[in-house]
C-alpha cells in the first residue's frame, strides 16, 4: 500500500493535502507536481562476458509543475528572470501525532512550460518542467533524530506541504 493510501484516523490522505509556495506566493492551484532522478552507471568489460565492474555514471535529475493560469501568471510576473531563478523544493509530511519528514529537491531551475487551452477544459493551465541541480534529500525534520528506524515506523500515512522557495 503507497504511502499517500494510508490511513489516520480513517482519513487517507491525498494530493488535496498538498500546500505550494513559490517566492512567497501560496499556490492554491496546483495541480502535481512530480521529479524523477537516477544514476546512468555503465559496465565494464574485459574479454570475458561479465562486467569487471561498473563506472560511478551520471547523476541526473528533473521534474514539472502544473498549476492553474492565474497562479502561473502571478508567479511569472513576481520572478524577473524565469530561466535563470534558483530555486529549492521541500515537500514536508506531517504524520498525525509524530514527527515531520522532509523530502527536500534543494537545487532546480525552470527549462520549459507549456499551456494548453481547449472547448471543455476545467481550467486554464500551465505546466512546467525543471531540471535538478542536486540529489534530493528525505529526512526527519528535527536536528535531534535518533535514527532512521524512526523514520519507517511513522510513515503510517501523511498529510503533505509542499514548499518551494527561492
Amino acid at each position: 500500500m503507497g504511502l499517500l493510501n494510508q490511513k489516520i484516523n480513517n482519513v487517507i490522505y491525498d494530493f488535496s493535502c498538498v500546500t505550494l509556495n513559490i517566492a512567497g506566493l501560496e499556490i492554491t492551484g496546483i495541480q502535481s507536481i512530480s521529479w524523477t532522478d537516477g544514476r546512468e552507471h555503465t559496465g565494464v568489460y574485459g574479454s570475458g562476458i561479465l562486467p569487471l565492474g561498473a563506472t560511478p555514471g551520471q547523476w541526473s535529475g528533473s521534474g514539472s509543475l502544473e498549476m492553474i493560469l492565474s497562479d502561473y501568471d502571478n508567479l511569472y510576473r513576481s520572478l524577473t528572470r524565469f530561466y535563470d531563478s534558483q530555486w529549492s523544493a521541500s515537500i514536508t509530511y506531517t504524520l498525525g501525532g509524530h514527527m515531520p519528514i522532509m523530502e527536500r529537491l534543494p537545487a532546480c531551475i525552470f527549462t520549459g512550460r507549456s499551456g494548453d487551452m481547449s472547448q471543455g477544459s476545467d481550467a486554464l493551465v500551465r505546466s512546467m518542467d525543471f531540471l535538478m541541480l542536486a540529489p534530493p534529500t528525505l529526512g526527519l525534520t528535527s536536528p535531534n533524530a535518533e535514527n532512521d528506524s524512526i523514520l519507517g515506523a511513522i510513515l503510517a500515512g501523511a498529510n503533505i506541504a509542499a514548499n518551494i522557495l527561492f
